[in-house]
């Protein structure tokens, strides 16, 4: 390095005390040294407030005062215009060189040795100060390392700022200009990453958007549609829906509520929509005919006398009334779902068999509309039967077995010609609807208030004229 060779240049081998070899090094070659050393210390050698010598401008020569008063200082001439100090030890320059001692040596000897000693302490102190950046300035370094590892780079960046004292190692230099090429490049990279994520959020929100627009057009339509369906009690819509895929279209029927809900699975080929007379659907699965009721329960249907069977659930007659029901009705056990009502100018039904006393699975009769005059008392052993539909007939009383149905919960006899109701009325412990309006009442057995589970009883239209 520059700084060693000046200090060979100088002949570093000083001895300090008494010593009577000590060699002193003359301004000139003092100024040659120090200049060299303050450029590799990067201007450290001004915090020692040197003053040394440098060509004629002999004002700058460290103790002149004190050395011309001494007399130890050799003004420039014109054969010599440097400034000299002159030996303050002739006879040890005269022992060393053989030389002559000059007529104007001076013995101070003292002062000298004094001068020496600071000039060394002075290298002492630089030379010490060039060991620093080592020993200070690598492990901020690595701490900023360490924070660029992390991905800290802001944090990076002010720990790599305190590094900056240690530019007068040429090593140190170059380790953290690269490491800061480095965290700038990963800045760089993040502010590229953060312009397409931006870029790629706002195409994202802008697909959202028109996804909503197409939603919110797709809802308008389907809201237009929802109002054009007819629903059921105000819960059961029927619609149509695609079950398959894309290229395997498959169809299906089913009911959804008025928020597009589904209620029933989309699972018939063909369906018509609940009936407000009897409260089923007709629906088809499988190529076969069925009954479907608002729990989503089907029944195998037969459409006529002519279609029925032992396995069929559900008799269907409505749209064929014949006058009376075969008398082998009873052997066809399975079913459970009667519906023999008739509507305006269509065959009416006017007399029951007593057979149907053993269709023992029956839950639901509507025989409503018809021309009924009476009923068997086989009615009685219908024992599962859940709800008994004779409005509109011309029933002027009922048979005491009617007090047997222990599973009847809605009784309607409205538009009949009732004048009195059996006792037995009493027992039907599960009924919770008994409409009996529009009839010739005029009293009431005291055994109703024995229904307990009764929440409506309709009266209108009798001669009534106490309750008991």
């Amino acid at each position: 390095m520059k700084m060693i060779s000046n200090i060979h240049k100088v002949g570093l081998g000083i001895r300090l005390g008494t010593s009577p070899g000590a060699y002193l090094p003359t301004p000139v070659e003092n100024h040659r040294f120090f200049r060299d050393l303050a450029t590799f210390q990067g201007g450290r050698a001004s915090l020692f407030k040197l003053a040394i010598a440098d060509g004629n401008n002999s004002s700058s020569v460290p103790f002149e005062g004190d050395v011309r008063r001494k007399g130890m200082f050799t003004p420039p001439s014109k054969h010599d215009p440097q400034p000299r100090l002159r030996n303050p030890h002739p006879q040890l320059q005269t022992a060393a060189t053989g030389l002559q001692p000059t007529r104007s040596s001076v013995p101070f000897e003292g002062d000298a040795r004094r001068k020496g000693m600071f000039t060394v302490l002075l290298l002492s102190l630089l030379l010490l100060t060039s060991l620093l950046p080592a020993q200070t300035c690598l492990p901020i370094l690595q701490d900023a390392q360490r924070a660029y590892n992390r991905g800290q780079l802001k944090q990076a960046l002010t720990i790599l700022q305190k590094a900056e004292i240690c530019d007068i190692d040429n090593q140190i230099i170059q380790q953290r200009q690269r490491l800061q090429g480095r965290i700038f490049a990963a800045i760089d990279r993040q502010r590229v990453e953060a312009v397409e994520a931006k870029a790629e959020a706002e195409v994202a929100r802008q697909e959202a958007e028109q996804a909503r627009l197409r939603s919110d057009s797709s809802l308008a339509v389907a809201n237009k549609l929802i109002d054009q369906l007819y629903f059921y009690e105000g819960k059961f819509g029927l619609t149509l829906k695609n079950i398959g895929t894309e290229f395997n279209l498959k169809y299906r029927y089913g009911f959804i509520n008025q928020n597009g809900d589904e209620v029933i699975p989309f699972q018939f080929e063909e369906a018509t929509p609940f009936s407000v007379e009897d409260g089923f659907a007709r629906v088809k699965k499988g190529g076969k005919d069925y009954l479907l009721d608002t729990l989503g329960t089907t029944y195998l249907l037969a459409n006529s006398l002519a279609d029925l069977t032992l396995k069929k659930e559900a008799l269907d007659l409505h749209e064929a009334i014949p006058d009376s029901l075969p008398e082998d009705i009873g052997r066809f056990q399975g079913l459970r779902v009667l519906l023999a009502y008739s509507s305006y100018g269509k065959r009416k039904l006017k007399h029951l068999p007593a057979s149907i006393g053993r269709l023992a699975n029956l839950q639901i009769v509507d025989l409503s509309s018809n021309q009924l005059k009476q009923l068997p008392p086989e009615v009685g052993n219908l024992n599962s039967i859940t709800k008994l539909d004779l409005r509109s007939n011309r029933l002027s009383q009922l048979p005491p077995e009617v007090g047997n149905l222990n599973s009847l919960t809605e009784l309607d006899l409205s538009y009949n010609r009732l004048k009195q109701l059996p006792p037995e009325v009493g027992n039907l412990n599960s009924i919770t609807e008994l409409n009996l309006n529009s009839n010739q009442l005029n009293q009431l057995p005291p055994e109703i208030g024995n229904l307990n589970s009764l929440n409506e009883l309709r009266l209108e239209g009798n001669v009534l004229s106490q309750l008991p």
